[in-house]
């Protein structure tokens, strides 16, 4: 059992490796396929090696530089990405703190010793958030 899970792990980096190869490879060739697409492109270029390129970008992506924002933004990926986690990491804590807070009103409202009139409609409610996929409520 040991042995099957440390083979699944050493297989883990060789299969994000080859995920992120395949990812950068399809972009690269369908950004180089558009550029020949435009009314400037001749429809006949040559599509350019991608593993010398993607070499590149995994040296400099392994001492952190991921380069500009594309389209003159001129703002670095990194800082990007950053403002973008804070920004996730800001609703998932306000998603976070309202559930616990109406989790607890309704709960303790459902247990209460003579529930007025909640029973029932509370268990429509749960049943339809459980029934509900996590993608469609994570959007409202």
């Amino acid at each position: 059992m040991l042995r099957f899970a440390l083979r699944r792990f050493l297989l883990i980096p060789l299969a994000l490796i080859l995920i992120n190869f395949l990812g950068f490879s399809f972009a690269y060739v369908i950004a180089q396929f558009q550029r020949s697409q435009t009314i400037y492109g001749s429809g006949q270029e040559q599509l350019d090696p991608v593993w010398p390129v993607y070499l590149d970008y995994a040296q400099k992506a392994l001492k952190l530089d991921f380069g500009s924002m594309p389209i003159g933004v001129n703002e670095p990926i990194a800082s990007a990405v950053a403002v973008a986690t804070l920004c996730s990491l800001g609703l998932l804590g306000l998603a976070f703190t309202l559930s616990i807070v109406f989790g607890l009103v309704i709960g303790l409202s459902a247990v209460w010793v003579d529930p007025p009139k909640t029973a029932g409609w509370l268990a429509l409610i749960s049943t339809v958030g459980l029934a509900m996929p996590g993608f469609y409520v994570g959007t409202l």
